[in-house]
């Protein structure tokens, strides 16, 4: 009984932090990104959804699940969306997520996310946490698990963007 005495504020409070910290969901606006990659690159989700879709990949360096994943979507889809990995500072520091970027084939941009910023805008505390958002700005899929499956998210947001461009073909030529 003491336990339960014990273990139950704890978990009011974690679960009012979560709901106060403003949950993403598929249809909501996404938080505007600024930061920097670790190769000093300036990154701005507003300048990038002009022209693509943006995938979020947050990641653990030391338990990379979900990269090569993510890697084979890269190959896919890097036309119609942009990539970018996120390494929040949990028990890593700049030189950790570096190597790890670079011994892991990671050939988009890389943010370490040192004071945890991006993780708490976009409310991304477990790794791997997928999120994905379409050219206007709302999330069109969000998942804190290894095992969701973006593929059909993907899948139709290029198929959306195809259509886009078809129908606008035709014009250009006449």
């Amino acid at each position: 009984m003491m336990f339960f005495k014990m273990v139950l504020p704890a978990f009011t409070f974690s679960l009012a932090a979560a709901v106060s910290a403003g949950e993403l969901e598929v249809g909501s606006q996404a938080p505007v990104l600024l930061s920097e990659s670790i190769k000093g690159e300036p990154i701005s989700s507003d300048r990038i959804l002009r022209h693509k879709a943006l995938y979020l990949l947050f990641f653990d360096p030391y338990r990379p699940r979900g990269i090569s994943r993510s890697l084979a979507l890269y190959q896919q889809y890097k036309q119609q969306v942009e990539f970018i990995a996120l390494a929040p500072a949990m028990n890593s520091t700049f030189a950790t997520v570096s190597k790890a970027a670079q011994a892991l084939g990671i050939n988009y941009p890389v943010i370490f996310d040192d004071n945890h910023q991006v993780s708490r805008l976009f409310n991304a505390w477990h790794q791997p946490t997928q999120i994905l958002i379409g050219k206007d700005g709302k999330v069109k899929f969000y998942s804190q698990s290894s095992a969701a499956d973006i593929q059909q998210a993907m899948a139709e947001l290029s198929a959306a963007k195809q259509k886009s461009v078809q129908t606008v073909s035709p014009e250009k030529s006449e």
